[in-house]
Formats: C-alpha cells, structure tokens, sequence
C-alpha cells in the first residue's frame, strides 16, 4: 500500500531534513507538515500532489529551491511563509489558487520556473495574492528565454527630446 498523503505536523521541527521528494501518489502535504524545518534546503514534489496545506513548510529558513508538482492546483495560506532563504521556484500555470502570504516573507526568490500553457497572467496575479514581489523576480517561462522583472515607470524622468534634424 503506497502512501496517499503526509499527515499534519508530521515532521514538524526535523532540523535534520536537508532534502526531501515527495513521490508519486501522493496527492496532499498536510497542515504544518514540514514547519520550521530549518535544515531543509529543498524539495521536489513529483506528480501526484495536489494539495499543500497551511503552513507547510512555514519558517523553512533554509530553503532554497521548491519544484511544486504540476498537478497541484491548492497552495494554502502560509504555506512557504518566511521561507526567506527560498530563492528558486517551479511552478505550474495550472495552480489554481495561492492563500493568503504562502510566499510571504521570501524575499529571497529571484527566479520563478513556470511550466504548461495555462494563463500566465493569472498565475502571476495569484502569486502576487500570495505575497510574491513579481516586479523582482525573474519569470522563466518553459522554452522562451528568462524574462526579466519589469523595470517601474519612473514619473521623474524627462521626456525624451525629439531629434531635430538639419
């Protein structure tokens, strides 16, 4: 009998963590699964998990890289909160929703790995809701080239001059 899901608070505080896969068939990480796991440096989550739940991996300070299974279409409130050494993230277009600050306080991201063919703005528009600063990360979308973030229009620019010929 193969495991369905990883139970609420199940390895809650294991400093000892540094990697962990999430296998196939697994379809839900429970509430606070993996909180304040601060060994923790990454996880890939293979196909299958649907559902993270609230506070996952809250306060997972050595986390660097999160591969989000594409099939998971739930990230609950909390769930990466002040994971503030998070610096990568792949992630589906088919994420349906992001909870309140699941990404708060990862201030630290600076590439978001997108794949499918799912609407991009949406997905953008979701992370922001989630606390993501998308104006400073760097979306790469799968088979274009890295996007940069978008520079802000800055009012305290001159207009350009126009070019007077002779």
């Amino acid at each position: 009998e193969s495991l369905a899901s990883i139970g609420d608070r199940a390895f809650e505080g294991c400093d000892g963590l540094e990697s962990v896969t999430i296998p196939s068939g697994v379809t839900n990480i429970g509430d606070y699964a993996f909180y304040h796991c601060d060994g923790l440096n990454s996880v890939e989550m293979m196909d299958g998990v649907s559902h993270v739940g609230e506070g996952a991996f809250e306060f997972c300070g050595g986390l660097e890289s999160v591969t989000i299974s594409p099939d998971l279409t739930n990230v609950a409130s909390y769930a990466f909160y002040h994971c503030s050494g998070l610096k990568s993230v792949t992630i589906s277009t088919d994420v349906a929703s992001v909870g309140t600050d699941a990404f708060r306080g990862c201030s630290a991201i600076e590439v978001i790995h997108v794949n499918g063919d799912g609407d991009r703005t949406a997905l953008r528009q979701i992370l922001s809701e989630g606390g993501v600063d998308v104006d400073h990360v760097t979306f790469d979308y799968e088979g274009e080239p890295p996007a940069p973030p978008e520079e802000p229009e800055r009012p305290d620019d001159p207009p350009e001059k126009p070019v007077v010929e002779p």
